[in-house]
């Protein structure tokens, strides 16, 4: 068994979105929680401003808070010295060909069939 050096990680943050509706258009623009816009180019300030002022959006849904999850995956170390990370079913040492499954179990290669060898 390959030795885990970095557990596999639940990972969450959060954005939070200005969002305007009109029926065929839709306009997020990213904020802080408070609504306080991020730093944006100067066309998106003016679509911004075209929102507020209803020119574009009909609808102000206000700040939206966006969630963002993923699973960072765990990092074993080969017996050859190299970092693997097990972030699929067969994963491959790129130093030296060994094969792990995402437990970080060393893989046996496959034998060949017997209709596969020729003699």
């Amino acid at each position: 068994m390959i030795e885990i050096v970095r557990d596999r990680e639940y990972l969450e943050e959060y954005s939070y979105w200005r969002s305007f509706y009109r029926p065929g258009l839709g306009f997020l623009f990213e904020c802080d929680q408070d609504g306080n816009l991020l730093s944006i180019s100067d066309a998106a300030k003016e679509y911004y401003r075209k929102c507020i002022d209803g020119t574009y959006g009909e609808i102000d849904y206000g700040v939206r808070r966006v969630r963002h999850a993923w699973w960072l995956p765990a990092v074993g170390l080969c017996c050859c010295g190299a970092e693997v990370e097990l972030d699929s079913d067969i994963k491959v040492c790129e130093k030296c060909g060994r094969k792990y499954n995402r437990s970080g179990q060393e893989l046996v290669p496959r034998l060949k069939r017997s209709r596969d060898i020729t003699t």
